[in-house]
C-alpha cells in the first residue's frame, strides 16, 4: 500500500507545482544611465513601482511568456517581453 501512495505522490506532484519565477530589473535613463525612481511596471493586471535605485522585483508564473509595460511621466512607454532572462535593464527615453 505504501508503494502505491509513494507512486501517486510522485506522479501528481508536478500537477500541483506551478513554477514561479522572480524577475528582477532596473529602469534607467537611456542617455545618462541614471536610475529612474517611481516608474510604473505593469505585468498583466498587477502594477509595481521601481524603488529609489530604479530597481524592481516581480514574481510571475513562468508557464507563459508575459510582457512588461513600463511607464513614467517624463519618459516614453517601453514594452519588454520576458523570455528566459531573470534580470532586465530597461532603458527609457525622455520625451523631447
Amino acid at each position: 500500500m505504501r508503494r502505491y501512495i509513494v507512486l501517486l505522490c510522485i506522479f501528481f506532484t508536478p500537477v500541483f507545482c506551478f513554477a514561479q519565477s522572480i524577475l528582477r530589473g532596473k529602469v534607467i535613463d537611456a542617455k545618462t544611465g541614471e536610475a529612474i525612481q517611481g516608474a510604473t511596471i505593469k505585468l498583466a493586471t498587477k502594477f509595481y513601482l521601481s524603488d529609489g535605485k530604479g530597481e524592481f522585483s516581480i514574481e510571475y508564473h513562468s508557464t507563459n511568456k508575459p510582457w512588461l509595460v513600463i511607464n513614467h511621466i517624463d519618459y516614453k512607454q517601453h514594452t519588454v517581453t520576458i523570455d528566459s532572462f531573470r534580470y532586465v535593464v530597461v532603458k527609457m527615453e525622455r520625451f523631447e
